[in-house]
């Protein structure tokens, strides 16, 4: 009877260290697993009793087969678990490593819209400084055209006046009146009012002397708006210029911060989900 016994508390023994490291190795299954080792003592404890061994026998049996149900369990329960672990790590990888790609590529077009409005910006200064030397040099220009229209008529007016009076003093000095003597003088006479109007004054009122200067002071007027207005639209091109140029380096500077932040992300993440056994080929872009 004692040497039964001494065996029976033997196996109670191993039964117990079995039940601790398999209850340490399946966590996740510690409840079926105390169920099974409580089956076990208990069947441990019913060959004590004298016609109990095959009872206990079967408790130790159906003890030992919960606890193995337990450890597949939680074995089970781990390894899903750890793949969804790898795929939320993954996941997290792939989305901050394109938002990395999608603030480099904002950084780039931002790159190039500054380069190009950096040269429009020299463009509509240089246009600007072009349109302000020409107003600058307006008035003399002015002045020396109109002195040299002034000359022009004067010089027209001088000669068909001594061909007027030319006419009028042969004519006189031959004695000669009427007929084809008055017509060529009156021809004279209306070529000179022709050039300075019936005044036959030569300045801006009436005849073609007067139209040409009109015209000549509306044209020059003209261009001058013209070249006003003109630079005034290049200064509004450049501070809407200016405006973007710097709205374009405030986005810059922005999406280079974006950069810096996802690149951080994208690389705790693959790190993260290569510790938790995703394969690295697996992560692209590192």
């Amino acid at each position: 009877m004692r040497a039964g016994y001494s065996a029976v508390k033997r196996f109670f023994v191993f039964i117990l260290l079995v039940f601790i490291l398999i209850s340490g190795v399946y966590a996740g299954g510690v409840g079926e697993a105390i169920g099974g080792a409580l089956a076990m003592v208990g069947g441990a404890l019913m060959t004590l009793v004298p016609g109990g061994q095959l009872v206990g026998g079967l408790m130790i049996a159906g003890g030992f087969g919960s606890m193995v149900k337990g450890g597949l369990n939680a074995s089970a329960e781990a390894s899903a678990e750890k793949q969804q672990m790898q795929q939320e790590y993954t996941a997290a990888f792939e989305n901050a490593y394109q938002n990395y790609l999608n603030a480099q590529q904002w950084a780039t077009s931002l790159e190039g819209q500054i380069a190009d409005t950096e040269v429009s910006i020299l463009q509509t200064e240089a246009n600007i400084s072009s349109f302000d030397q020409t107003l600058v040099r307006w008035q003399s220009q002015y002045d020396q055209q109109r002195t040299q229209l002034q000359m022009q008529g004067e010089s027209a007016y001088s000669e068909l006046m001594q061909n007027w009076q030319g006419a009028e003093l042969v004519n006189a000095t031959r004695g000669q009146t009427g007929g084809s003597a008055d017509l060529v003088a009156m021809s004279q006479e209306m070529q000179v009012e022709r050039l300075a109007g019936s005044d036959l004054k030569l300045d801006q009122n009436g005849g073609l002397f007067g139209t040409a200067l009109d015209e000549f002071r509306q044209d020059m007027l003209a261009g001058r708006t013209e070249l006003v207005g003109n630079m005034n639209i290049q200064r509004q091109a450049l501070d809407r210029y200016n405006s973007a140029l710097g709205s374009y380096k405030s986005s810059l500077a922005t999406a280079q911060a974006n950069i810096r932040k996802y690149q951080s992300q994208y690389q705790s993440y693959r790190d993260q989900a290569i510790a938790a056994g995703v394969d690295p080929s697996l992560l692209g872009g590192a």
